[in-house]
């Protein structure tokens, strides 16, 4: 009977002590979902310059205005490349043609249009490509702009910066919430990679306003590249925080 009864006290105080357990983990174990976006951006200084030069010539005839403008054109190249400069690459834009009738002997003649981008890896010898293209017979300097080599190298680090401000942010308000974070439940790219280039104006205006909200300065000759990523928690009551309450 003694037995009994001292395995009966036995038992009735594992099954209390097994209850406390399941209710106090019931309580640490209740679980809410938290989701935060994460930011990242670098600004990278360029290195590469294009120069785009624009090349003009009028003739009586449509295809001696074009045979000139080639002509102008590869003798801008050909100097060019006598002067080894770094990187360079051309790329011939299509040649456009206008037709023009005098208003005092009704004359026609053909005006040829065309641009060239001239591209090098030297960023201080921008005038010198300048200096040469005018003299062999560039009409004009159409735009400079400056862009960077590796522009996946450089959204790879900002994605590595966009989760690690997303984890930030999450540790943050869990913790202030008297929460902490038990696991990731998904972490999701939102494919969007941003590049704001101060030096071309149309790419520029159009990322304006997605620019992060504490993006450094961005100056002409620098770029910026920014992701965004999703991330979202599960997150659980602290209860280390409420038992040194």
């Amino acid at each position: 009977m003694k037995r009994s009864l001292t395995g009966w006290i036995l038992c009735t105080a594992l099954l209390v002590l097994m209850y406390g357990m399941t209710a106090q983990a019931a309580d640490y174990y209740v679980s809410q979902t938290l989701t935060t976006v994460g930011s990242g951006f670098v600004v990278l200084p360029a290195d590469i310059a294009v120069v785009s030069v624009a090349i003009e010539t009028s003739a009586a005839e449509s295809g001696a205005a074009h045979q000139e403008n080639l002509r102008i054109t590869e003798q801008i190249m050909a100097a060019l490349k006598e002067e080894k400069i770094p990187g360079l690459q051309f790329n011939m834009r299509q040649v456009m043609f206008w037709e023009n009738t005098s208003l005092s002997t009704r004359e026609k003649s053909y005006k040829a249009s065309a641009a060239l981008d001239i591209q090098t890896n030297d960023l201080a010898g921008v005038g010198h490509i300048i200096d040469i293209a005018e003299k062999m017979g560039a009409t004009s300097v159409q735009n400079v702009r400056f862009d960077i080599s590796d522009i996946d190298a450089a959204a790879q680090e900002a994605l590595r910066l966009a989760v690690a401000d997303g984890m930030r942010k999450a540790e943050l308000m869990a913790s202030a919430a008297g929460m902490r974070i038990a696991i990731i439940r998904e972490l999701r790219d939102n494919n969007a990679v941003r590049v704001y280039n101060p030096s071309q104006p149309t790419t520029a205006a159009a990322a304006e306003t997605a620019l992060p909200a504490l993006a450094a300065p961005v100056y002409r000759g620098q770029v910026l590249v920014q992701t965004e990523v999703t991330l979202i928690f599960e997150v659980v009551l602290d209860r280390t925080k409420s038992s040194e309450n």
